[in-house]
């Protein structure tokens, strides 16, 4: 339970860090060493995510740090809330592209909902890219269920 705290910790900073990378210009390994020049409102979403990303450190930590559980009623409510919508968002993201790719590819919808890229079916590349935010959403469910648990029994 600590150790997947501290997992989803690394993850979230790993992927600010990523993000930091390719905006100073840094060749994209998963598009062929590609540089990309981020420059309008995608530099400025770019930037956006950053510090939401380390927030995202800071409530994985929150949940299994001894300083997590000693946080007034009001802010365990606000690191739950947080907890629990980073774990919707990253497994919700990549079941809703899979389902939208299995209703496409077999004919029930014509094309998917906006912003969800289904891109030539179930290919290797589309299911490691969902894989990776399935992964963070589980390191995430971990320490946040047993720290609502623990929390919980300390009203």
């Amino acid at each position: 339970m600590v150790g997947s705290g501290y997992a989803a910790c690394a993850w979230a900073l790993l992927f600010a860090i990523a993000n930091v990378y390719l905006q100073l210009g840094g060749p994209d390994p998963l598009q062929h060493w590609r540089v990309h020049h981020i420059v309008g409102w995608i530099m400025l979403m770019n930037l956006a995510v950053i510090p939401l990303k380390l927030l995202a450190c800071l409530v994985a930590l929150a949940l299994v740090q001894p300083w997590g559980e000693q946080l007034s009623r009001p802010l365990r409510w606000l690191l739950l809330t947080a907890a629990w919508s980073g774990c919707a968002i990253l497994i919700g993201y990549p079941l809703l592209g899979s389902v939208s790719t299995a209703l496409v590819q077999n004919g029930l919808l014509a094309s998917p909902p906006a912003g969800i890229l289904v891109g030539g079916g179930f290919q290797l590349r589309v299911i490691l890219y969902g894989s990776f935010f399935l992964c963070a959403g589980l390191l995430f469910l971990i320490p946040t269920w047993h720290y609502q648990r623990r929390t919980a029994r300390t009203r």
